[in-house]
């Protein structure tokens, strides 16, 4: 038996809020006559029910206490279209369970941020909420129809289908509008960006006026698509903000439920010929897109936001920090020096504001100078790679006021988001040094140091060598102790290059450069050398120390560098960076001799087709071999370059006479017109080509690639496998070809 107490308590709740539940189901009887409105004249499908989208945004927003005013909204809504008492029952019934289902569904399986913030909100609002939920509505209502014989069993699959899309796209496009604007933005339009949404929201409804009513044309609807208007869908999700998004998407899709509902515009034929699926798709593509942009570039914003607070109170830290700290950008410029920086060595960010200034205010002596810039890069390189905190390096630092003190320098790299950006700690040591300190870093260093490094005595007497010599030499310790460094000689060098360095050494203390040496197993390798000596307090030599690093893939690596650098990685033609040094070399050498030079810009005819049947694969070979053709007609002095794509170019120097030209373009032509075989297939392509001539076509570069660039597009309009030569119009008459010979 149920307890009276409890009935009471229920029936006080009701009472309570029954002025809100009756204002709850106006509000869904006034949306689903609205819904109605927009149903196909003919058939009477509704198309969209937005009422469900607002209920379920009202119970997410207060609870289930509303769903009694939802029940009566839908039960109105049976009435209204003209349902009898037990007909309009039962699917007010199933749009009440479908409304809870979405809003249990939402809060206690799969929980759902109501400020829809994050993506996963929105996808769980329209999995869950409209995809979900809508089932119960789609079947209990159309169960109804049939229960009561007013369709046939036939009908029912597709009466439950239209049921359950038209309530999916209406909590698709209601329930986000509801929840997101139950917080009103602080400005509706921003200043800096008030001319840009009357644009955005402007060109929207005209181009929908376009697409859905056909404005400005006669046959519209065959003419122009949907797909005009997703660029401005995009444009309000980047730029607009969630507010404004979820009002262009209405009015996008109130233009296209009203002529749908009339049966005009766009959807008109479609709708009859294949039913509401296309428009359905392009609703629910209309409600998901603009919103998940929009969600997209909010979050994007807020994290801009979050790193630029984060900047400050980094800089507040480094700021407030005892140790001197500089931060270093990825140009090598000095972006910050914090108050213990200054305090401890002087200077100030107008006095080093680059990484080149402070080297040289820092360490004036040139060669510690040198040292110091190559340890210091080694530790930039290295830390960059592993994405970790350097080892601390100790530098000898001239301050402003001329003091020497000895700093502790470690560098951090400060991540992807801060562009290379590195922090440089500098502790001054100099007050707490001690012998025993700098041996045990020395040995340290000695030990774990990549470059490779050997200590003799004062009659060049190996005495120790570290883990990185034996690894670049191939010597052990074992074997070299006692022995002269000279056993590594390579031969390269004569006597004349040693001498020279041993002079150095015994002048300033040190030497620096590349050596070549030989491995103990014969190879010979490059190594960067640094050797210098130490002296004990009379000045006397006690020992010589070498420390190198083997630079045989650096050199390796240079080359390669300076090659990949200057040819297109495809067709090893040179690039673009070499063709443009090239041509402006050559017109400075054409307008010093009062020379001709002509360019040809090439491009592929029937290239796409290959491209697109046979693979990307075998359109490189067959631009591979379109440049062998191209690199064996021309001459020595000549350059064919890749542009990109199927273009190429060649620049002809030193040309006589216009014949001349022709006859190239003619050679040019039947070249590639023969056919090319590749993977058992026989490929046709043929070319197009612009011709421009210096000086009668332009005496600047980029005037000549314009102009050879649009003679080739002349070239295509005729009719590809031809060329022509720039033809100026009747306001560039200087630019006159001369006649042929």
């Amino acid at each position: 038996m149920i307890d009276n107490k409890y009935i009471k308590k229920i029936s006080a709740l009701l009472l309570a809020n029954l002025p809100l539940n009756i204002v709850v189901a106006l509000v869904y009887l006034a949306l689903a006559k609205i819904g109605l409105s927009f149903s196909l004249s003919k058939s009477g499908i509704t198309i969209f029910w937005p009422a469900g989208g607002f209920a379920l945004a009202l119970l997410l927003l207060a609870g289930p206490k509303y769903l009694p005013g939802v029940f009566l909204g839908a039960f109105g809504a049976g009435i209204l279209v003209g349902g009898s008492l037990v007909f309009s029952v039962f699917t007010a019934l199933g749009n009440a369970l479908e409304t809870f289902c979405g809003y249990w569904l939402l809060t206690h399986y799969r929980y759902m941020d109501r400020s829809l913030d994050g993506t996963q909100d929105l996808l769980r609002l329209l999995f869950y909420g409209a995809f979900i939920s809508s089932l119960a509505s789609a079947i209990i209502g159309p169960a109804t129809f049939l229960a009561l014989n007013i369709v046939d069993i036939s009908l029912l699959p597709s009466i439950i289908l239209r049921w359950w899309m038209a309530d999916a796209i209406g909590i698709a496009f209601v329930t986000p509008l509801v929840l997101i604007w139950r917080q009103l933005p602080q400005r509706i339009f921003s200043t800096e960006r008030h001319w840009e949404m009357i644009a955005l929201f402007g060109l929207t409804f005209l181009s929908a006026q376009i697409v859905f009513f056909g404005w400005f044309s006669d046959q519209p609807y065959q003419q122009v698509s949907v797909s005009w208007l997703f660029p401005f869908i995009i444009w309000a999700g980047l730029r607009a903000g969630r507010h404004k998004v979820t009002i262009l998407q209405i009015m996008i899709f109130t233009l296209a439920l009203w002529s749908a509902g009339n049966e005009k515009g766009y959807f008109a034929e479609d709708l009859a010929r294949n039913g509401m699926v296309n428009f359905w798709m392009f609703g629910m593509l209309l409600a998901i897109g603009g919103m998940l942009l929009a969600i997209i570039s909010a979050a994007r914003a807020r994290a801009e936001w979050a790193l630029g607070r984060s900047e400050q109170k980094h800089r507040a830290i480094i700021d407030a920090s005892l140790a001197p700290v500089a931060l270093v950008d990825n140009q090598h410029n000095i972006s910050l020096l914090n108050p213990a920086f200054v305090k401890t060595y002087g200077y100030t960010l107008d006095d080093i504001p680059t990484l080149n200034d402070w080297w040289i205010n820092a360490c004036p002596d040139v060669v510690y100078r040198q040292w110091a810039v190559i340890a210091w890069q080694q530790h930039i390189i290295n830390g960059q790679s592993t994405k970790m905190i350097l080892e601390p390096m100790e530098l000898r630092i001239q301050c402003k006021n001329e003091q020497i003190k000895i700093a502790h320098v470690s560098a951090v790299p400060l991540g992807e988001s801060f562009e290379g950006a590195v922090a440089v700690q500098l502790i001054d040591i100099s007050d707490r040094i001690s012998a025993k300190q700098k041996l045990m870093l020395a040995a340290e260093v000695f030990k774990h140091s990549s470059d490779g490094i050997l200590i003799t005595d004062a009659r060049h007497h190996f005495i120790a060598v570290n883990d990185a010599f034996t690894a670049i030499t191939g010597y052990s310790e074992a074997e070299v102790i006692g022995k002269n460094p000279n056993l590594l000689s390579s031969g390269v060098h004569n006597e004349r290059f040693y001498d020279l360095m041993w002079e150095s050494i015994r002048t300033d203390g040190r030497w620096q450069g590349e050596v070549w040496n030989r491995r103990k197993n014969g190879e010979l390798f490059p190594e960067w050398l640094s050797a210098f000596t130490v002296n004990d307090k009379q000045g006397n030599v006690v020992n010589y120390i070498g420390i190198f690093s083997d630079i045989t893939e650096r050199k390796a690596s240079e080359e390669s560098v300076k090659h990949q650098a200057q040819h297109d990685f495809l067709t090893n033609l040179p690039n673009r960076i070499m063709f443009n040094d090239r041509l402006q070399r050559q017109i400075a050498l054409a307008k010093r001799n009062a020379e001709m030079f002509a360019l040809f810009y090439i491009d592929l005819d029937n290239f796409k087709p290959v491209n697109d049947e046979c693979g990307h694969h075998v359109g490189d070979i067959l631009l591979q071999a379109v440049a062998i053709r191209l690199t064996n007609l021309i001459r020595e002095t000549d350059t064919v370059s890749r542009r990109g794509g199927d273009e190429f170019i060649i620049l002809t120097p030193n040309i006589e006479s216009v014949d001349n030209i022709k006859i190239m373009a003619e050679k040019l032509l039947v070249a590639i017109e023969a056919p090319f075989h590749i993977e058992d297939r026989t490929h046709g392509v043929t070319l197009s080509i612009g011709i421009a001539i210096y000086p009668f076509h332009g005496e600047e570069d980029d005037v000549l690639m314009k102009n050879a660039d649009a003679a080739m597009y002349q070239a295509k309009k005729g009719g590809r496998n031809t060329y022509r030569f720039y033809e100026p119009t009747h306001q560039d008459s200087s630019m006159k070809m001369p006649a042929s010979s």
